[in-house]
């Protein structure tokens, strides 16, 4: 006949593979490891030592956690904002709903609506089919679609009037735009801005 163990939250007598499921003042029969444990109790891999959050041992080691933590053998840490699963902190293997999970490296982002929900992310815009922050075109920190950018990365780039950063052109003066690294006259309907001196995103530029 096998003889009960009683525990309490402040005795945890438990033997190994063993948890105390108590939650008050009031003592509760030792229970064998199992994933009815709740979150905050944990299973003994040493005798009368629990591991937080683990549910099972392996030798003196937890082998396995709670949803939502991961072991690093000593001990369950929590998975990283979004992640509802997960097997290290760099790898999630399911995400919380409002998240979207990408395989190719093993991370939940949260789901977008629009623009604004990138503008954190520099260089990142909403695809509205797939929810994701995607990234702008080349060289571009903000921009509304893959194709048509509102700001460069430096000032070593220029936007041009489709909305695409090229490279600028060196020693560029006013009353020039730059056109494919070549300075030449502002005139109307130029494909990017015309130097105006401290001026932004000029079509003509009276500055001499």
């Amino acid at each position: 006949m096998t003889t009960k163990t009683y525990c309490s939250v402040g005795n945890n007598v438990c033997n190994r593979n063993y948890y105390c499921p108590a939650s008050g003042v009031l003592h509760e029969t030792c229970q064998k490891c199992s994933r009815d444990i709740q979150i905050g109790q944990g299973c003994n891999c040493l005798p009368k030592q629990s591991y937080k959050n683990c549910i099972a041992c392996r030798g003196y080691f937890c082998s396995e956690c709670l949803p939502g933590f991961y072991t690093d053998l000593i001990s369950c840490e929590k998975c990283k904002a979004g992640c509802k699963e997960c097997t290290s902190e760099r790898s999630c293997t399911a995400c919380e709903d409002g998240y979207i999970f990408n395989s190719a490296i093993k991370t939940c982002s949260p789901k977008c609506f629009s623009n604004t929900d990138c503008m954190d992310r520099k260089g990142k815009y909403c695809n509205l089919s797939t929810n994701q922050c995607e990234s702008c075109g080349p060289f571009c920190t903000y921009c509304t679609s893959p194709t048509l950018c509102y700001a460069c990365i430096s000032e070593y780039y220029t936007l041009t009037t489709s909305g695409i950063c090229q490279v600028e052109c060196l020693s560029l003066q006013n009353g020039q735009y730059c056109n494919d690294i070549t300075p030449e006259p502002c005139f109307e309907g130029i494909t990017s801005a015309c130097k105006c001196g401290e001026h932004k995103n000029c079509s003509t530029c009276t500055l001499s």
